[in-house]
């Protein structure tokens, strides 16, 4: 009896409930998300101590932080900080252009079109929903980075890995590990030398700390 065609076929009905089954996981992950998303959104949208110019853009915050937060944060928490980043990069803008080409600052999050010229190849800097969401990758991946090129990076306060990522997000990674070996502070290369103080001021304002 020849058994190879019942080996293939329980191999293909295997790899087709394997296909199955990823896909309800895939399912399942972004209901959860959405979700997420929906409480994050109906709790920004009604907080007033966020501007205007920024609350409008809840759904798109809310989405973005619902997929991005990194392990370990409340999706509320990483949405808040989302808000005082786009806050400070843009006032909530989605039309705002800083600087000249070809190293503008484009959109809500101000996306560096030199540093996302891979992604603004497939993407819409205009789109609100796409451009919230790479920013708060950008803010994420920033996160990652210097937790890998930082040495001492377990070693610092809290408080300074956070401003080290926001402050990254606005002049690099590279620099901030720099200010950090010398001793600087880790807005020494930023814009106005205060982007993190700043940003995180404006989370605080917007919540930040009620919400671990």
């Amino acid at each position: 009896m020849n058994r190879t065609p019942l080996i293939v076929g329980l191999s293909a009905l295997g790899l087709l409930g394997a296909g199955i089954g990823l896909a309800l996981m895939s399912k399942k992950r972004e209901e959860k998300a959405r979700d997420l998303a929906a409480g994050v959104e109906t709790v920004l949208s009604q907080d007033r101590r966020i501007p205007y110019s920024v609350r409008r853009w809840a759904p798109q915050i809310a989405r973005a932080a619902a997929r991005t937060a990194p392990a370990g944060w409340v999706p509320l928490r990483w949405a808040r900080l989302l808000a005082a980043v786009m806050d400070r990069e843009s006032r909530g803008d989605p039309s705002a252009i800083g600087g000249a080409a070809p190293n503008r600052d484009l959109g809500l999050m101000q996306l560096n079109e030199k540093w996302n010229a891979t992604w603004l190849r497939g993407h819409d800097w205009k789109d609100p929903w796409q451009n919230v969401e790479h920013g708060a990758e950008v803010l994420r991946d920033k996160r990652k980075t210097l937790e890998r090129i930082v040495g001492n990076w377990a070693a610092l306060a809290p408080e300074v890995q956070l401003r080290a990522f926001l402050a990254a997000y606005n002049t690099g990674e590279s620099n901030v590990k720099a200010s950090l070996i010398a001793g600087r502070d880790v807005d020494a290369s930023t814009t106005g030398r205060d982007y993190s103080l700043d940003t995180l001021r404006r989370a605080v304002a917007y919540g930040f700390n009620e919400t671990v």
